[in-house]
């Protein structure tokens, strides 16, 4: 185990290994954990968890976990901590490049220590063992042992896939049924994603897909379309915390042009009708609500290539995307540019009448 931290002079830094029961253990920074490369690009997150009026464990941690689309819409997905919870508070300090992906190290000017280059190769050596075994080996449970280590990329979806189905020839029906099909569903269902996200890139035409309304009318996406200038299609759902952020900056931007004929149609993800329309009525979305309610595995969810929320398509009145994964900072931009009206996105000041009663 390894840990990778910034340790600056007069620090009072904490180690703790964790022994979990049920779990992988794990060696952690207790209390503040620090990856901070570039004084320039510094963030601190600090937390007090002391409202949660809960009784945290010693065995309690915190980490931070951003998603961000770079402009070919692709995500990327960077981890700062875990950090041992201590005396219900804890401090992650860190900065883009302590998390670059091995990739964005290779064309820039930050040079990884040589344990990490080592440590990749080692990774690496022992991957390419783990996939002669499942390809090649004559004993059915050393294959099943060695696909379940995980000796394919975590985003190479297609070859995991394509590991689990030689393993499943060597094995019976049964042991397939309960072991292996679970998993060969799920990647079956991711790569069809994906393979689908890759497809939706702007210039290219979202696809038709008809779902139930907030009132329980069956309503079409074209049918919306052709009266429409722009439209914004926002998958989310009522637990997405991104998403729920997004929706004050979404309704200025609403009221500001629909006039203009720009439409936002949410639809969500959720699983059950009380969760999409609860989530409606909590947070007052004054857009057209549509409802697929299967979570991730809904069909106009994977035509889409939605594999995180909240995901925004910009689309003309054809069905042409302009924008892909466009969130509300950037959707102001472009809407500003295309509509101007700039001052329309300001909130109204709220007039009161000075002769009016006030109550103590």
């Amino acid at each position: 185990m390894t840990i990778h931290t910034v340790i600056g002079t007069g620090s009072d830094i904490q180690f703790a290994y964790v022994d979990r029961p049920e779990e992988s253990d794990q060696f952690l920074l207790a209390g503040v954990t620090n990856q901070v490369l570039n004084a320039e690009n510094k963030f601190s997150v600090i937390g007090d968890l002391s409202f949660l009026g809960a009784d945290l464990t010693d065995t309690t941690s915190v980490e931070v976990i951003a998603e961000v689309f770079n402009e070919e819409g692709n995500r990327l997905v960077k981890k700062w901590g875990p950090v041992l919870v201590r005396d219900n508070t804890f401090l992650i300090e860190g900065c883009e490049e302590a998390v670059a992906q091995e990739s964005e190290i290779a064309d820039s000017s930050y040079s990884p220590p040589r344990y990490v280059s080592l440590r990749s190769k080692a990774r690496n050596f022992k991957n390419e063992l783990l996939r002669e075994i499942v390809e090649e080996d004559s004993d059915p449970w050393a294959r099943y042992l060695a696909i379940e280590m995980g000796p394919y990329d975590p985003r190479d979806y297609a070859s995991q896939l394509a590991g689990y189905r030689l393993v499943a020839e060597v094995f019976d029906d049964d042991f397939v049924a309960t072991n292996i099909t679970p998993t060969v569903e799920m990647l079956e269902s991711i790569v069809v994603t994906s393979q689908n996200d890759e497809k939706l890139i702007p210039g290219q035409k979202v696809p038709e897909f008809t779902l139930v309304n907030y009132d329980g009318e069956d309503t079409g996406l074209f049918e919306l379309l052709e009266n429409k200038d722009l439209v914004l299609i926002d998958f989310w759902a009522s637990w997405c915390g991104p998403c729920i952020a997004d929706f004050p900056e979404l309704k200025k931007l609403h009221a500001a042009y629909t006039d203009e004929d720009f439409e936002i149609v949410g639809v969500s993800i959720d699983s059950t009708d009380e969760e999409w329309k609860g989530g409606v009525d909590e947070h007052e979305l004054p857009w057209i609500n549509l409802g697929e309610v299967k979570g991730w595995s809904g069909p106009v969810a994977t035509m889409y290539g939605v594999n995180s929320i909240p995901t925004g398509f910009l689309v003309d009145s054809q069905g042409c995307i302009y924008k892909k994964n466009i969130r509300p900072a950037a959707l102001k931009e472009f809407l500003v540019d295309r509509y101007g009206m700039d001052e329309s996105l300001e909130e109204p000041e709220v007039e009161t009448d000075d002769s009016q009663e006030v109550s103590s």
